[in-house]
């Protein structure tokens, strides 16, 4: 404070005008716009192109490359599924029917409404896309499912009910009912 304020005397520096700087307020206002216009960016590709109702071209493909090469756990590549008294086909099919035709139809097809209108769809269990995982991968995504899409996790390890065994029974049924596979004894 100035100390000859109330006596009535001015001094040189009380006459001056001092610059004033724009402080924090202007670059507040500049993130602020920033900030909301990335927000509506995002918000209108979000309605336009993720909300497509088919994916894009390379989409599909894209996806399965990053799931398999990138999602799924590496020690899950090579696994196999073993063979033994609770890996049982009759057990998997009873597990599929009730888990998993509700989106990928008891013929594996998915062509029954739910799994058609899913984004992504659900998958088509007789398809090369399928057909080609590794035993343990699909152990994995039955047991993990798969985040930001409509496959749960059913492995009881990540909150789903079934055991490992209950798991490797379902990919033996899958494999034996759609990718005609041999039973194994």
């Amino acid at each position: 404070m100035d100390d000859n304020r109330g006596t009535g005397t001015t001094t040189d520096t009380d006459t001056e005008d001092k610059p004033r700087g724009r402080g924090c307020g202007c670059w507040i206002l500049l993130l602020l716009v920033l900030v909301g216009g990335g927000l509506a960016t995002a918000g209108l590709m979000g309605t336009i192109v993720l909300r497509e109702e088919t994916p894009l071209p390379g989409e599909v493909t894209m996806t399965d490359l990053g799931l398999r090469m990138v999602a799924i756990p590496g020690e899950f590549q090579d696994m196999r599924r073993p063979s033994g008294p609770k890996i049982s086909t009759a057990r998997g099919k009873e597990l599929y029917t009730v888990q998993c035709a509700i989106c990928h139809g008891q013929d594996g097809k998915a062509t029954v409404d739910l799994g058609k209108n899913m984004y992504p769809p659900a998958a088509n269990m007789l398809s090369e896309r399928v057909r080609t995982k590794t035993d343990g991968q699909l152990y994995w995504i039955l047991a993990h499912g798969i985040n930001l899409s409509g496959m749960p996790a059913w492995g009881n390890k990540y909150g789903g009910a079934n055991s490992d065994e209950d798991i490797w029974s379902m990919v033996q049924y899958m494999r034996e009912t759609f990718h005609g596979e041999k039973p194994r004894q």
